[in-house]
């Protein structure tokens, strides 16, 4: 009898504190968000060449159709001197490329809330085509907007002012 009444005891603290713990987290502070490593290097080698029209799907949807107009502007001017195939065919080596997450915000855009990540990439990365290697410094602050369930860049939104 008195083993049970225990147990009922404890079993009622147990669940007291559960409550409580769910109660304070609602709403308090936010998790700490992953930073989308493969969604950058796709982003920094995309953005570097400009010859990828794919390069448009990494930003927000009302910023699509100015940079694919950049990126078709881009590729004409490969063409003409004569570097597309070598652009298109480059490979990247993100080794020495470091990604932090420098702080996550949310705004409210149009009167809806969004959720916004402030990434701070630096370092170099190694661009490799037939002919040669090239070693590009990268020190770049990218805004990156949540749109559903994916992170999209944005440059025209810049929370942090």
């Amino acid at each position: 009898m008195e083993l049970m009444r225990r147990i009922r005891k404890h079993g009622i603290i147990l669940v007291s504190l559960l409550f409580l713990t769910g109660i304070m987290n609602c709403g308090g502070a936010r998790k700490q968000a992953l930073a989308p490593e493969a969604l950058i290097k796709d982003y920094i080698a995309k953005h570097e060449i400009m010859v990828d029209l794919s390069l448009a799907n990494l930003y927000i949807e009302k910023e699509q159709k100015s940079i694919t107009g950049k990126i078709n502007l881009e590729i004409e001017k490969r063409k003409h001197a004569g570097t597309l195939q070598k652009m298109q065919h480059a490979s990247f080596d993100f080794s020495s490329l470091k990604i932090n997450i420098v702080d996550q915000k949310e705004e409210y855009v149009d009167d809806e809330p969004r959720d916004f990540l402030k990434v701070a990439t630096s370092g170099s990365i190694i661009m490799k085509t037939k002919e040669n290697s090239r070693n590009i410094p990268i020190n770049e602050v990218i805004i990156l907007e949540k749109e559903g369930n994916s992170w999209k860049v944005t440059e025209t939104i810049h929370p942090w002012g």
